[in-house]
């Protein structure tokens, strides 16, 4: 009987956890349209902690622009930026400083001139480091 009440309060609890957790990685990334170059997309969603692009190889002095808007619904703001992959190390760097894009609709953007030949993507950062309240979508693109 202890048993069979344990394991009911078990399956009651993983019930409830299974409906309370949220994946670390939700966000999505994917190609735009429009651009003359290349426009690669990322989609934060509420409870995602960081979003990372797609990596997209360039050539050296290849202008681009990148920029991030949160949603309406956003309780926090986003910080985001370029990196580059390191062929050497096997590592990812960042190459631009932050910029933030505030909570509830706010919207920041940066120019970069690709200092190398390499490969780089757009990172975000969710403002609420422990539950993700940050919503939004950014861009990284060539013309």
């Amino acid at each position: 009987m202890v048993k069979k009440k344990l394991l009911t309060f078990l399956v009651a609890v993983l019930i409830v956890f299974s409906f309370t957790i949220t994946p670390a990685f939700a966000y999505t990334t994917g190609s735009c349209s429009g651009s003359t170059g290349f426009c690669t997309y990322l989609t934060m969603y509420s409870g995602d902690l960081i979003g990372k692009g797609n990596a997209q190889p360039l050539n050296q002095n290849y202008s681009t622009y990148y920029e991030f808007q949160t949603t309406s619904d956003s309780l926090f703001n986003v910080s985001f930026w370029l990196e580059r992959y390191d062929d050497t190390s096997h590592t990812w760097s960042q190459v631009t400083s932050p910029k933030n894009a505030a909570q509830k609709g706010g919207t920041n953007y940066g120019f970069y001139t690709t200092s190398s030949a390499g490969t780089y993507r757009l990172v975000a950062k969710c403002g609420d480091t422990v539950s993700g309240r940050c919503a939004g979508t950014g861009t990284f693109e060539t013309w």
